[in-house]
């Protein structure tokens, strides 16, 4: 049986609009780099109060976070 490591989750990029987080995560997801959506309920039940309650977040582990940004920086 393999011997589980605690990772460290970070916040890489936070959006004010829940749709450019989904794109990112996309990008991500296609190279294989598990990482998360938060907070994009509020923003898509309540888009006019979602940036005074708090952005959405995109999370990764903090081992695939340089990778992570290199990727998102990327043209196209």
């Amino acid at each position: 049986m393999e011997k589980m490591t605690k990772q460290k989750i970070v916040v890489l990029v936070q959006y004010d609009q829940p749709w450019k987080a989904d794109l990112a995560k996309s990008k991500l997801d296609a190279y294989g780099i598990p990482c998360m959506i938060s907070h994009s309920e509020t923003a898509y039940l309540y888009p006019m109060v979602s940036s005074s309650v708090g952005s959405v977040q995109l999370s990764v582990f903090e081992s695939d976070q340089a990778r992570a940004k290199e990727i998102l920086e990327e043209e196209g």
